[in-house]
């Protein structure tokens, strides 16, 4: 038996058993949120940790002005979706999830990404909401100019 041709444009993740993803959930997580270039190259333009992956990908994709944060991934993930772009979340499993994010953003960093962890945040209830979302996606129009300069640089 096949796999169904409906499932062609399907995203898939693997689930682990039931005590595996317990695991893990008490352990808690890193995470990059990347787009996608091209089919083989993945750019970080945020990084962060959680204990609940899955609701915290949810956040993201149902953006709340009243949550800084998530709405700041959020218009960033739908202006890069608008764009063209593919978006992938990396994450990994981790005993101590607040040094092991420092540890990737530092390296990221290094490695020259613009993260949009550094875009000051708002105060929800005083910000315009149309402003944070011009400056959301004026920060990720500049990382992706940033990254096609990069590319270009031997």
């Amino acid at each position: 038996m096949s796999t169904p041709d409906l499932f062609a444009n399907f995203s898939s993740f693997q689930l682990t058993t039931h005590n595996e993803y317990k695991l893990h959930e008490a352990l808690g997580f890193i995470y990059a949120v990347c787009y996608q270039p091209t089919p083989d190259d993945l750019v970080p333009f945020y990084g962060g940790q959680t204990t609940r992956l899955w609701g915290r990908v949810d956040d993201y994709a149902r953006p709340d002005f009243n949550a800084a944060t998530d709405f700041k991934v959020g218009i960033a993930v739908r202006h890069l979706l608008a764009c063209g772009f593919a978006v992938v979340v990396k994450y990994k499993a981790v005993a101590n999830r607040n040094a092991e994010e420092e540890t990737m953003l530092r390296s990221l960093r290094e490695q020259g990404f613009t993260l949009l962890n550094d875009l000051r945040g708002y105060d929800y209830r005083t910000a315009d909401q149309a402003e944070e979302q011009r400056r959301i996606k004026e920060a990720i129009d500049i990382i992706l100019q940033l990254a096609v300069v990069n590319e270009a640089t031997p």
